[in-house]
């Protein structure tokens, strides 16, 4: 998904707690001088919510503006946030602001976990769901979907059959309902007895 601008829309996840950051529809009515600006801030469950939604505009240097699509407004670290740690009111240090070229505004992508340091930049978040299970006594066919930053990606097929020795995966594009091959099915045979691929090695194991 993209904004009228081109900008890639994303959520922004908290990996302690699995909320959203999210805009609240009564930051529509405040003004840019209201004392409670910070609090139209909370985290939501609904990602494709337009309060958990954000356009994405990446800037020269590794930096980045994130415009929130229910309010139009960047989010933004208050220049006064210093003062504001100091007297233990840190939940105010955020709030919206319409000034693009401010410091404030701008932020810089880092990877939060040391376990994704094999990667050199982490471009999208997924999400898999279960959409559908068939379950038969050999096997069965199990439906899943992926989303990519917070949207419809692909569609993955797997099919099981333990008594002939089989397994399928297929995957579809599910951009625009197009339901459209992304690569040719994989196929895989294996020996029943010892579930091996080849030899006594290659053993397949039952998730």
């Amino acid at each position: 998904e993209v904004d009228a601008h081109g900008h890639r829309v994303v959520a922004l996840r908290s990996a302690h707690c699995g909320g959203y950051l999210h805009v609240r529809r009564l930051a529509l009515q405040m003004g840019s001088n209201d004392p409670d600006k910070w609090s139209v801030f909370t985290l939501y469950e609904d990602a494709k919510s337009v309060g958990s939604k954000w356009a994405l505009e990446e800037l020269a240097g590794g930096q980045c503006r994130l415009q929130n699509l229910r309010t139009q407004q960047f989010l933004h670290v208050r220049e006064s946030f210093t003062n504001l740690e100091d007297m233990g009111s840190k939940e105010k240090v955020f709030q919206q602001s319409r000034n693009a070229q401010s410091p404030g505004s701008l932020w810089k992508m880092r990877l939060a976990s040391s376990d994704l340091f094999s990667a050199s930049i982490l471009q999208h978040s997924y999400t898999v769901n279960l959409v559908d299970y068939k379950h038969s006594r050999y096997g069965g066919v199990c439906t899943m979907s992926v989303g990519r930053d917070a949207s419809s990606w692909i569609e993955m097929a797997v099919e099981t059959n333990t008594e002939v020795g089989f397994v399928s995966a297929c995957v579809k594009s599910a951009l625009h309902n197009s339901n459209s091959l992304m690569k040719l099915p994989l196929h895989m045979v294996f020996d029943p007895l010892t579930g091996c691929i080849s030899g006594m090695q290659s053993r397949m194991l039952k998730v």
